[in-house]
């Protein structure tokens, strides 16, 4: 097991180096396919339904209303925070990546012999 500056660093580095991946997908050239307008269907569970349901309720709009109008205002974001080169998380997902990077780490087994190889215990 590293010791445990080690550690942090290598799971830092990790963190900055998927954080860099997304940045690079999300600033990537998009593909030009010819497309005309079509219809988004979605697998919705009922209580997915329902809930989508109550909220376009509560703006008095239709349910392709209000998830028209939360998907656009969402994407915005998230194209905003890449011409920006800042990722945009939400409270869950925050807490997701917070919690990955404060687990403890398992090394796999090629892991662990490219270990012993490191400290010259090969």
């Amino acid at each position: 097991m590293l010791a445990g500056g080690r550690l942090i660093l290598t799971v830092l580095q990790i963190a900055i180096h998927c954080v860099k991946r997304r940045i690079q997908w999300l600033n990537r050239e998009p593909q030009r396919i010819k497309t005309r307008p079509a219809r988004l269907w979605f697998g919705w569970t009922r209580k997915a339904r329902g809930l989508l349901s109550r909220a376009a309720e509560l703006r008095h709009i239709s349910v392709s209303d209000y998830v028209r109008q939360i998907t656009v205002a969402q994407a915005r974001k998230e194209v905003a925070g890449a011409s920006e080169q800042t990722i945009v998380l939400t409270p869950d997902e925050q807490l997701a990546f917070w919690n990955a990077l404060n687990a403890p780490v398992k090394l796999t087994l090629a892991q662990k012999k490219l270990r012993k190889i490191m400290r010259g215990k090969s």
